[in-house]
């Protein structure tokens, strides 16, 4: 017997900051979004999703100045994903 989940649903957003710190590139919409949803669960409240360039992208969170991305970075690297980086929009 096969057990059917339902997908969660896209949650894309129109970027409007111009930096973005990415712990995430995927293919795969449905992998994306299970990624964005499990660092929403964990309280990343400015975790978003967007496409671009064949990736959908998940920014841990997003910044109007790339002095801020970068003062956010080391933080997100030690606690959500060691290979984050820096993306500019």
């Amino acid at each position: 017997n096969t057990e059917v989940k339902a997908l969660p649903k896209s949650e894309l957003v129109e970027v409007k900051s111009a930096y973005h710190v990415i712990v995430g590139a995927f293919k795969v919409e449905e992998n994306a979004n299970a990624y964005l949803q499990e660092l929403q669960n964990k309280g990343l409240e400015n975790a978003v999703l967007f496409y671009e360039k064949g990736f959908y992208r998940v920014s841990a969170d997003q910044f109007d100045t790339r002095t801020s991305a970068k003062a956010s970075l080391a933080s997100i690297k030690q606690k959500i994903q060691k290979g984050a980086w820096i993306y500019r929009k």
